[in-house]
């Protein structure tokens, strides 16, 4: 466990990084995403979790883009019910506008499927395999802890609430093609289409 909890940390002080202003914010996501696809990649059974099948990718796909719906249904709901979220959220679509999709396309994409290795494919798996039920929701504790230091509540909820769709999809098809299907297509929608 202190593998895994030290990877957390490091984790969560890259995720901090990139979003503390130190550096462009597109430059400081892709040196997280990056740090975290090597770390999952340290874990050979990390890959050996990916077995592509039509349907995990279908289910990938459909969940991504149901999850779309469910965040764009929820952002009109704290539109007006908690203004000051909400300024979080165009805070961060803000970022993406004023960016090149050259940009902020692949750099996107390249965090989607880093997390997925990282999170399920690395975190909870080996918690889930450790210590069952209350591994997987250790993981999604520390997935939403990660991104404490973004500053962002918005960010944290939804990590929390996209985290346990994901953890899910994982536990349930005992693949990581499902859920990283399914993030990679939450954030195309939320690139093409935003909140």
């Amino acid at each position: 466990m202190k593998r895994e909890f030290a990877s957390f940390l490091l984790a969560t002080y890259v995720w901090w990084f990139a979003f503390s202003g130190q550096v462009n914010f597109w430059y400081g996501i892709f040196f997280a995403a990056s740090v975290l696809l090597a770390l999952s990649l340290t874990d050979i059974e990390t890959l050996e979790s990916m077995e592509p099948s039509w349907t995990d990718i279908l289910i990938g796909a459909v969940s991504g883009f149901l999850m779309y719906l469910l965040f764009l249904y929820a952002a009109r709901v704290v539109h007006f019910a908690f203004p000051f979220l909400y300024m979080e959220v165009e805070s961060i679509e803000s970022l993406r506008m004023l960016t090149p999709a050259y940009i902020y396309v692949p750099v996107t994409l390249t965090v989607s499927v880093s997390e997925e290795f990282f999170w399920r494919g690395y975190i909870l798996r080996r918690f889930y395999r450790r210590m069952g039920a209350s591994g997987f929701l250790l993981s999604i504790l520390l997935y939403s802890l990660a991104h404490v230091p973004t500053g962002k509540a918005s960010l944290v909820m939804a990590a929390a609430g996209a985290g346990t769709v994901w953890s899910l999809l994982f536990i349930w098809r005992r693949n990581l093609i499902v859920p990283l299907v399914s993030h990679v297509v939450w954030d195309a929608f939320l690139l093409m289409g935003g909140l």
